[in-house]
């Protein structure tokens, strides 16, 4: 019995890895293509982009954080457009019911000042994941992406917004 459910995960990681295959990463001669587009989405585990929009493997690769915010990843967009050489479009990607609408900033400040050491100052040079409204906060990081100079022109001149709707399952453009 684990004493901790990261034990418990380990545990589970050493079934997996009885029958583990080593995947060759996007191997061209095995058959795999590499992924042509980048899906920029919120890490809340029902905002599932392999699941809702039944990903094959190398349709897309997948970038998960807060809010399915932008900003905290530029440099990893431009870091892996420039590792793959085939990205070719970036999908943004926020979900109804998500977190970020339910926090404000006052609330993350007060939450991260009770640590020892952090000051204002420390505080109000983070930028956190708050939505207010969930089709502008698409509309905003699409523009985020169109307006970056790192990020390189042919794929940014191809980011497009979307909504997912977790109770219907749909996902529109913005």
């Amino acid at each position: 019995m684990a004493d901790s459910l990261i034990d418990e995960i380990l545990e589970r990681n050493r079934d997996f890895a009885v029958t583990h295959r080593p995947y060759q990463f996007f191997s061209e001669n095995l058959g795999q293509k590499r992924p042509s587009i980048l899906i920029i989405t919120c890490l809340d585990p029902r905002c599932n982009p392999e699941e809702f929009l039944r990903l094959l493997p190398g349709d897309a690769a997948v970038f998960r954080v807060g809010g399915g915010r932008v900003a905290p990843i530029i440099t990893q967009v431009t870091s892996l457009d420039c590792f793959l050489g085939s990205l070719k479009e970036i999908m943004v990607i926020h979900h109804t019911d998500c977190g970020a609408t339910y926090m404000d900033k006052k609330q993350i400040h007060d939450h991260v000042l009770k640590e020892d050491g952090v000051s204002v100052e420390d505080v109000n040079q983070l930028v956190f994941p708050v939505i207010t409204d969930l089709e502008q906060s698409v509309r905003d990081d699409v523009s985020l992406l169109k307006a970056s100079r790192i990020i390189r022109r042919e794929l940014r001149e191809h980011a497009s917004g979307y909504l997912y709707d977790v109770k219907s399952g749909l996902v529109r453009r913005v």
